[in-house]
């Protein structure tokens, strides 16, 4: 304790590098980032150094964002706001950034920037100018040699002030632009030297532009300008990159993520045109990514997957048969330093919960359109098979089982619509009921019914048979009233009536009693015989036979005079239909 002792002087003493053990650097030097998040980190600055320039000129700047692979190294280049003196001398700076409290939104803050490849690189060289200044600068920073004298005994001090130096240059005060350049991979160099893994990281981590043959890339870029987000061109080897999609989608949509009511973020998303998982080709995105100043949060549906005392998300792979973007729209929600996942708070608990209730919204509106294309592809066909039907002729024409088949839809799709108007009010109703409801459905579905109703007589199944049974009779009656006189005239001519019965053997002639009763058992037995389609084909010979029967009648009454040609033409007839409907 220090109480009742005498105060007698406070000593001049500062807190100096000298004091900070170079082991602070060893996050850095032994890779706090994978290989394309330090590509990321320094596009990032590329871009910050854009939106200020934009910002504070009003101008594009005057070309993109170039990435290029230098021999044995990798360069960024921006026609950014650059940097002047004071600047180019805090750009060393560990930890300390002054984004933060920029007026401009900006993505870095975390005070990284230029060290991000500490690990990865022998040296680092960067080059800047600004707008109105006649100096540029050239930082050079020897990585290899920092990483290897960091030790328990050295201080950062020791460490760093020998390996570095910044040299002045004349320029051209309208220039404005910086150059970095990493220069030989002292790891991953399969990575910083391959233009395509580049690309690819580029479009899958950072804001470059929409693919332009996307087709929604005009809603898209429609939509970024809408929220200022932003957009940049960016250049690998002098190719522009761009963030590329399947366009096999449909159902675009877009709007905000709330936390009580107020916007923390913006969606966009769209799904694909068939009810499935989306197969992209190998530069395509699928699925949802988040952002946050246009730089991907995390992977794939980040937050998706189990968390902690949360439940998991129900058909989780609904998501998958999305495309879509969210972006992070309030400063209180930042992201962790290797930019995996968003920085630990209260607020950052509620969007997690706020953003898988929407993913699981997202899943069910699958469930729900996978259902209703279900039921637009059954509503068609029962659309051709109404057709079809119609095309028949006549109701009293219709087979048995056609009859009942439109009975039995109109009951299947009355009850679809009387389940829908049960649950016309009800908000969280099952899927399948959601699809039944849905606008379109219900116009096809009511439209199905009238056609059925259109069609179907007026009178019952029994009615039907009744009336196919006096129509049989009807036949029947002429019929005895021509034998009668066919062979009166046949006796006068001398005819053999059994020559005339082996004449027309097997086939009912329109003169014999009872001749369609026989056809029709004989076709009856055919069926049964067949067993192929029995309850098909049985009302259908019914129907055969009354038609055939009108049509005796009238070629009696059309060969009254030659009965022989009657028969016979009768007899062809008989045989041709049969061979139609009972041919194997």
């Amino acid at each position: 304790m220090v109480s009742g002792r005498k105060s007698l002087r406070k000593l001049q003493d500062t807190f100096t590098l000298k004091d900070v053990g170079s082991t602070l650097l060893d996050d850095l030097a032994k890779g706090l980032y994978q290989p394309s998040e330090v590509t990321r980190e320094y596009i990032q600055n590329a871009v910050d150094a854009h939106r200020l320039w934009m910002a504070l000129t009003g101008l594009n700047p005057e070309g993109p964002i170039q990435i290029e692979i230098r021999n044995d190294g990798i360069s960024i280049l921006d026609y950014g706001i650059g940097m002047d003196e004071d600047e180019i001398c805090r750009v060393k700076s560990i930890a300390l950034s002054s984004k933060r409290d920029a007026t401009v939104r900006l993505t870095g803050h975390k005070g990284v920037g230029i060290w991000a490849g500490l690990s990865y690189f022998e040296k680092l060289t960067l080059y800047s100018t600004k707008r109105g200044v006649n100096r540029g600068y050239q930082l050079t920073i020897q990585f290899r040699k920092i990483v290897d004298a960091i030790s328990d005994q050295a201080n950062i001090s020791d460490v760093l002030n020998p390996n570095y130096d910044i040299l002045e240059f004349e320029e051209d005060p309208e220039k404005h632009y910086t150059d970095v350049t990493l220069e030989a991979p002292t790891r991953a160099a399969d990575f910083f030297l391959d233009a395509n893994a580049i690309r690819e990281a580029v479009r899958r981590i950072c804001p470059c532009e929409i693919d332009p043959t996307f087709v929604f890339q005009p809603d898209i870029t429609a939509w970024y300008e809408r929220h200022d987000l932003g957009l940049f061109q960016i250049n690998v080897d002098g190719s522009p990159v761009y963030r590329s999609f399947p366009s096999a989608v449909d159902d675009f949509e877009a709007g905000p993520i709330t936390i009580n009511d107020t916007p923390v973020a913006e969606y966009w998303r769209a799904i694909n045109k068939v009810s499935r998982i989306i197969t992209p080709k190998a530069d395509q995105l699928v699925g949802f990514r988040l952002y946050l100043e246009g730089f991907a949060i995390g992977g794939q549906n980040q937050y998706s997957e189990p968390i902690n005392q949360m439940p998991p998300l129900k058909v989780e792979s609904y998501l998958d048969w999305h495309i879509g973007e969210i972006h992070v729209t309030t400063p209180e929600l930042r992201p962790n330093l290797p930019r995996k996942e968003l920085e630990e708070s209260e607020l950052k608990h509620q969007f997690v919960v706020r953003l898988r209730n929407w993913y699981q919204n997202q899943a069910n509106k699958a469930r729900v359109i996978s259902e209703i294309r279900k039921q637009m592809m059954i509503y068609d066909q029962y659309g051709k098979k109404l057709t079809e039907i119609q095309g028949f002729g006549a109701p009293m024409l219709l087979a048995l089982a056609d009859k009942d088949w439109l009975e039995k839809t109109r009951t299947e799709l009355q009850e679809q619509e009387n389940r829908v108007q049960q649950n016309k009010r009800k908000k969280d109703v099952h899927y399948q009921v959601e699809a039944l409801r849905e606008p379109g459905i219900q116009r096809l579905r009511k439209s199905l019914i009238k056609r059925i109703e259109d069609i179907l007589p007026a009178y019952s199944a029994s009615t039907y048979e009744q009336t196919t049974a006096e129509a049989a009779d009807a036949e029947a009656a002429p019929t005895e009233q021509t034998e009668t006189d066919r062979g009166q005239k046949d006796d006068a001519k001398g005819e053999n009536a059994a020559e005339r019965d082996a004449t027309s053997a097997g086939a009912a002639t329109p003169g014999r009693a009872g001749a369609s009763q026989q056809q029709a058992g004989a076709t009856k037995t055919k069926s049964s015989d067949t067993q192929t389609d029995g309850a098909a084909e049985a009302p259908r010979s019914i129907l055969v036979d009354v038609a055939l029967g009108l049509f005796s009648q009238v070629l009696t009454e059309e060969f009254a005079t030659d009965p022989l040609r009657s028969s016979r033409i009768m007899d062809k007839l008989r045989q041709r239909i049969n061979s139609l409907m009972y041919s194997e």
